[in-house]
């Protein structure tokens, strides 16, 4: 039994307030009211959606197609996290995304299209032709509530940095 972050919670009680809460396996096929989706486990984003939200997921967060998916900004000001997982991100296939990322597992990036943020995760693997970042100049507004991690592989945009422990190019182990 894990103990919800305050994350969670909050990210629960806009999802909650706006009918936006979701079973283990759900199929995304719209964008939130009120900006977030929170699932009960895991969660797909269905092929031929345009997202705009923020998802938080008690499992595993999967793209399967080539589409955007992009961050909420709530009264047009500050942005929110666009995918948070206590379990995996996999984005496999073509789909550009837009803004932070977080995941206490595995980060999974197969295919091709653009990420413009920042990854947090567990751990990280790529595969396929796609650029790591690509910059954005407004930063997201920090997820609601605080974000405690033992380890986490932080993807920053920056030509020139590289990790010493070789856990992905662009990114610092922290």
């Amino acid at each position: 039994h894990q103990t919800a972050t305050s994350t969670e919670v909050a990210s629960r009680a806009v999802a909650e307030a706006n009918g936006e809460v979701y079973p283990d396996g759900y199929v995304i096929d719209h964008s939130p009211v009120g900006g977030v989706i929170y699932c009960q486990g895991s969660c797909t984003v269905a092929a031929g959606v345009e997202f705009v939200g923020c998802i938080m997921a008690v499992g595993d967060i999967q793209v399967n197609a080539q589409i955007t998916v992009s961050n909420y900004t709530p009264n047009g000001t500050g942005y929110y996290p666009t995918m948070m997982a206590k379990g995996d991100i996999d984005l496999i296939g073509g789909a550009t995304v837009t803004g932070l990322l977080y995941t206490e597992g595995l980060f999974d990036k197969q295919g091709n299209g653009p990420i413009y943020g920042s990854v947090i995760a567990g751990d990280f693997s790529k595969g396929g032709g796609w650029d790591l970042m690509g910059f954005v100049p407004y930063p997201p507004e920090p997820p609601p509530g605080v974000l405690c991690l033992s380890r986490l592989c932080l993807v920053i945009p920056h030509k020139n940095r590289v990790c010493r422990n070789k856990c992905a190019p662009f990114s610092i182990k922290v």
